[in-house]
């Protein structure tokens, strides 16, 4: 085991860089963490005319692209067949960039930066965490519920996230290795 000793400048540099990183990353999951607590904190109409407008505008581009025009009813029986699919895309996604940033934070700490699958699987579980607040939350707020269906659904996208991450990662170590192994052959 080769030990590395940094003179004083370099160890406080190092320093320095981890408790920025700490920062940054600990600002982007907190920020996160009040975007998904205002969209949770919405009135259900309010909520349903986002995700109505969303499902209106992929009607729209569906009719460009291929050409079709819909009638009126048409476009508003596709409109509310999309609202649901739209609605949960979304928290699948709200959560998988959750668990991204999680894990991005947690790897500035020590136990964090060695262990990939320790890191994943914590931001996963905060992640978790957060969902099934976010839901006895949603209990508060007029127009909403809070739904043992959706905290699976959040808690899978925050799973997908972190699965994105780890491939990620995996292909970065790989990038590293090879690119070591052509500086050893040169």
């Amino acid at each position: 085991m080769n030990i590395v000793r940094m003179d004083h400048k370099s160890e406080k540099a190092y320093r320095h860089a981890i408790w920025v990183r700490r920062f940054v990353t600990g600002f982007l999951v907190l920020c996160w963490m009040f975007v998904i607590g205002s969209f949770s904190a919405q009135p259900g109409a309010e909520s349903g005319s986002l995700s109505r407008g969303v499902a209106k505008k992929a009607v729209s581009v569906e009719e460009k692209l291929s050409g079709k025009t819909y009638t009126d009813k048409e476009r508003d029986v596709k409109i509310e067949s999309m609202q649901f699919p739209i609605r949960k895309l979304a928290h699948m996604t709200e959560y998988a960039v959750l668990a991204m940033f999680l894990a991005l934070h947690l790897g500035s700490y020590a136990f964090g930066s060695k262990n990939l699958r320790l890191r994943l699987l914590l931001a996963w579980l905060i992640a978790a965490a957060y969902a099934t607040t976010d839901e006895i939350h949603q209990l508060f707020v007029d127009g909403r519920s809070g739904s043992f269906v959706d905290v699976c659904i959040d808690s899978a996208g925050a799973f997908l996230g972190v699965l994105c991450l780890a491939i990620f990662f995996r292909g970065y170590r790989q990038h590293v290795r090879r690119i070591k192994n052509i500086k050893k052959i040169d």
